[in-house]
Parts: C-alpha cells; sequence; structure tokens
C-alpha cells in the first residue's frame, strides 16, 4: 500500500494501481536510493553495478532529490518573481501617479 503517490509536487493525489513488473513491464524505471553518502560516489557505484550485470543497460538521468525537487518547483518560482516584479512595477508607477497628482 502508497500512502502518497503523487507524480509531481503541485497536482494532486490520483488513484494508483500497483502490478508486479513481469505483468506490465515500464518503458523506463526509476529507482530511488537512499545513502548518507555522497551522492555522486553512489551514482558511480551504481552505474559500475548496472554495467558489470549488463554493460547494454543505460543508465541515466542520475539526480539528487534536492534537484529533482529544484526542478518540479522552477516554473511555480518563475511566475511568482514575475508576479512580485510586475507588482512592484505597478506599486512604482502607481506611488509616482499619486505623488505626481498632489
Amino acid at each position: 500500500m502508497a500512502g502518497d503517490s503523487r507524480k509531481k509536487l503541485d497536482t494532486e493525489v490520483e488513484d494508483s494501481i500497483y502490478f508486479a513488473l513481469d505483468q506490465n513491464p515500464p518503458l523506463v524505471q526509476t529507482f530511488l536510493i537512499r545513502t548518507s553518502a555522497d551522492p555522486a560516489s553512489i551514482a558511480n557505484m551504481l552505474r559500475d553495478a548496472v554495467h558489470k550485470i549488463d554493460p547494454d543497460q543505460p543508465l541515466d538521468n542520475l539526480r539528487t532529490l534536492e534537484q529533482v525537487r529544484s526542478d518540479s518547483l522552477s516554473s511555480p518560482r518563475l511566475t511568482t518573481t514575475l508576479l512580485s516584479l510586475f507588482a512592484g512595477l505597478a506599486l512604482v508607477i502607481t506611488a509616482t501617479g499619486i505623488g505626481g497628482g498632489m
């Protein structure tokens, strides 16, 4: 059972059904690995282990959870920054107009 199966941080939780990998093999698999060591060294060890088992198996897009979170929040962060910039600009224009009218 999974308590929370969000695909992205900004979406609602969707109903999910989990199948055995033998019944429905995905084209892309995602693994999360928890470590207290340096993630770069673990990535190299993981890459070596996978290539030892199957040298033709691709292993790409190795990222830390911080990088995944940063990527998923980059669009809302840009929207918030632009909204704040335009709100500040509107405030300056309004203050100039009020000051000029006095």
